[in-house]
């Protein structure tokens, strides 16, 4: 058989679309060249991105709202706004954090429109499985976080849960670096006092 017939055009199958084909040096996706196909309107692109970060934003929106389905409108309408914005993102721009600012936001504003009955849900270790001295500190930790005002858990969320640096936090959440500061202050002392 000749090369260049149905049979080789067969087997030259088109793997599914990862970011992890756009790579910088450091072997990590260059988000630059992610957010630049997503504004061209590459669909394509924008799924994979979905599918990529979707469980990360999701606890990002569950620990604000405490609230499952909650937590799964805000991202999905944080998507949602991500496409729709989407000619005006700036490939030197950082995506993740202006979503990251958008799901804070969206999970915040739910949190506040809404009376949730439940004030947290069970918290599971990554195997499924914690002990019981562990699980008993982990649900207390959620109980005064969940009664932390919505803007307090988020910054206390970012900076200690998340890893972002409090200049970065303060970004994302839309205000200056004293604000945030004050946040993670008043939201450490409540924490103290309902835990001593």
């Amino acid at each position: 058989m000749r090369k260049g017939t149905k049979t080789d055009a067969k087997e030259k199958k088109v793997s599914k679309p990862s970011l992890f084909l756009v790579k910088s040096n450091d072997e990590k996706p260059d988000e630059s060249a992610v957010a630049k196909q997503i504004s061209s309107g590459n669909s394509a692109a924008f799924s994979v991105y979905v599918r990529e970060k979707a469980k990360f934003f999701y606890h990002v929106a569950y620990r604000v709202t405490l609230n499952r389905e909650a937590a799964e409108d805000v991202v999905q309408n944080a998507f949602a706004k991500l496409w729709e914005k989407r000619e005006s993102i700036q490939a030197d721009g950082n995506m993740s954090a202006w979503l990251y600012r958008v799901v804070v936001n969206l999970a915040i504003d739910t949190k506040r429109g809404a009376k949730f009955s439940e004030l947290h849900e069970n918290i599971e270790g990554a195997d499924g499985t914690q002990d019981e001295e562990k699980r008993d500190l982990t649900a207390k930790i959620e109980k005064v976080l969940a009664v932390l005002p919505p803007r307090q858990r988020a910054a206390i969320m970012m900076v200690y849960y998340d890893g972002y640096g409090q200049k970065e936090a303060a970004e994302i959440m839309g205000v200056n670096l004293k604000a945030l500061e004050s946040l993670l202050s008043r939201a450490k002392l409540a924490l103290k006092e309902k835990l001593i």
